[in-house]
């Protein structure tokens, strides 16, 4: 209502930079960018950051570039260890859930604070970390809180009003609308699938995904949309995400090509290595070490090896895709995204690809 009492371009930018960061409501202070024409704008990210701008704490997961000197960068740096601290009971349940499994002790990966640099040099979190007056810090931050287990169906209607506002739009305006529109609204797959179709290039295309991760409703479902994906572009989501993120215990079955010098390829084929002889079947089908064909040994259920090429196709019976799908494991319930031991109905999917639908049954 102020902004519409005054048309002095200089007051507006000045409102909007003041009351940005100030709202009761700040996830929905990027709409404010909306309320300004093109030239407001523009003045108006200059000085805020595109970052500050388009940073949302509903919605984490993103790429943040911030220089720690200008204060509405630092801000989201203190936001972002804010996050970063209330996932620490997540965190901690997830190791523990991973700490006495077979395959062996799991390697170290950062799930959250990923690929960080300071002043460019790597840069580790840490509970104690001060956050610095200068410099500039770099980062792929990944929220692992998932919507929660009683939330709404997605409006579709809403979900079209979306996609009328990219009519027209260049790709950066429709990622910033995609972003603050996260921040209130979640996704389901085949929406995700949609939203891909309305960006053309690649940065653009894994970028939607990014936004996408910690916001889609039935997400077991999301490593189903990776095969959407170029190499190229699966290569960047795995780099931002995180290939031990991206793994869904639930939805395990597919083929993995794994280099087992990389911590998080080894994490993932530590756990096929488990799921393989936990689960009823035979699982692990046309499995390769090096290129030859290749049964996996008992040395491996103590430790899976640090070196060379693992590839498999993981496969599941009737019989254990519908106990994963009732209590997220085969012979347990503790799984750490379960609700009183049971997997929530509006996390679980039935999205699959359309050159896929003839091989699956019920959505499986």
């Amino acid at each position: 209502e102020t902004l519409n009492e005054t048309d002095h371009p200089t007051e507006r930018v000045e409102l909007v930079r003041q009351c940005f960061n100030r709202l009761l409501d700040s996830e929905r202070a990027p709409d404010l960018l909306l309320l300004l024409n093109t030239s407001e704008r523009i003045q108006v990210v200059k000085y805020l950051g595109m970052v500050a701008t388009s940073f949302t704490k509903s919605n984490t997961t993103g790429h943040y570039r911030l220089e720690l000197s200008k204060k509405p960068q630092r801000d989201i740096c203190l936001r972002l260890c804010e996050v970063q601290n209330a996932q620490t009971e997540l965190t901690n349940s997830i190791d523990a859930y991973y700490s006495d499994r077979m395959g062996g002790l799991r390697p170290v990966t950062e799930r959250t604070w990923r690929n960080a640099t300071l002043d460019n040099k790597p840069h580790t979190f840490s509970y104690d970390w001060i956050v610095p007056q200068y410099g500039f810090l770099e980062l792929d931050f990944v929220q692992l809180k998932k919507p929660s287990h009683d939330a709404a169906e997605p409006d579709e209607q809403v979900f079209h009003e979306l996609l009328k506002s990219f009519q027209d739009a260049p790709s950066t305006e429709r990622l910033r609308h995609l972003r603050s529109w996260s921040a209130r609204h979640l996704f389901l797959c085949r929406q995700v699938e949609i939203l891909l179709e309305h960006f053309d290039t690649s940065v653009n295309r894994v970028e939607a995904m990014v936004i996408a991760f910690a916001r889609t409703r039935d997400w077991h479902g999301y490593s189903n949309l990776i095969a959407l994906l170029t190499v190229a572009e699966e290569e960047q989501l795995h780099k931002r995400i995180g290939t031990t993120n991206l793994f869904d215990e639930v939805n395990a079955v597919g083929y993995y090509e794994l280099d087992l010098t990389i911590a998080d390829h080894r994490f993932v084929a530590q756990e096929l290595v488990h799921l393989s002889l936990d689960e009823p079947g035979d699982n692990a089908i046309d499995t390769q070490y090096n290129g030859i064909d290749f049964m996996i040994p008992t040395s491996w259920v103590k430790e899976v090896p640090n070196r060379g090429l693992f590839t498999t196709y993981y496969c599941r019976e009737k019989e254990c895709l519908e106990r994963i799908e009732e209590q997220g494991a085969w012979g347990h319930a503790d799984y750490p995204f379960n609700v009183q031991g049971k997997l929530p109905p509006a996390h679980r999917s039935d999205y699959s690809l359309w050159y896929l639908e003839e091989f699956v049954e019920d959505g499986r």
